[in-house]
């Protein structure tokens, strides 16, 4: 009798189990894998999303990158950033490039290709500017980054932009004693 409710008892607990199984998906793109889950209905709705957005940016033919899934069931929901993975897809399509684009107080002045080379331009505007005695330093302007899709080949110059940002943000420092100067 013992064994009988045991019996049940698994097979109760196996039918809960599958009743709450998922069906998600890993993916990778151009062989890099993402971080999270998909369901088949939001890996479908990113990969039209990044579609439509590449033969938009694209200005013509464009195609996708190649999209690995794997399928897996999972107790727990599809917890995948659909942002993420569009994006992933967008920025890997034919004609399409991610860049930055950069601008000065609301004021867009163009889009760097390289966000580490972007960086250092940034950092030498304002090494160049500052005494060896500063404590610290930045611009006493609105800098904001952020991550756009761009046709292959169109980002600005990096020196261009770099004279740009120069020409539009002061450069401020602390001294050792406290006070605020500008360069």
């Amino acid at each position: 009798m013992l064994l009988k409710k045991a019996a049940l008892l698994v097979c109760a607990l196996l039918l809960v189990t599958a009743a709450n199984l998922k069906l998600v998906y890993s993916v990778s793109v151009d062989g890099r894998a993402l971080e999270g889950s998909w369901s088949r209905r939001s890996l479908e709705n990113a990969q039209r999303a990044a579609y439509a957005a590449a033969e938009e940016v694209a200005r013509g033919a464009t195609a996708l990158p190649e999209v690995e899934t794997e399928a897996r069931l999972s107790l727990l929901p599809a917890r995948g950033d659909v942002t993420e993975l569009t994006e992933a897809i967008l920025y890997s399509a034919d004609g399409v490039e991610r860049a930055w684009a950069v601008s000065v107080d609301g004021v867009e002045l163009g889009r760097a290709g390289d966000i580490s080379a972007l960086s250092e331009s940034l950092e030498d505007i304002i090494g160049t500017q500052i005494p060896h005695t500063a404590v610290s330093a930045g611009f006493d302007t609105d800098i904001a980054i952020r991550a756009v899709a761009i046709p292959e080949g169109t980002e600005s110059d990096l020196t261009e932009l770099t004279a740009a940002i120069r020409g539009l943000a002061r450069v401020y420092y602390v001294t050792p004693d406290g006070a605020q100067r500008y360069a």
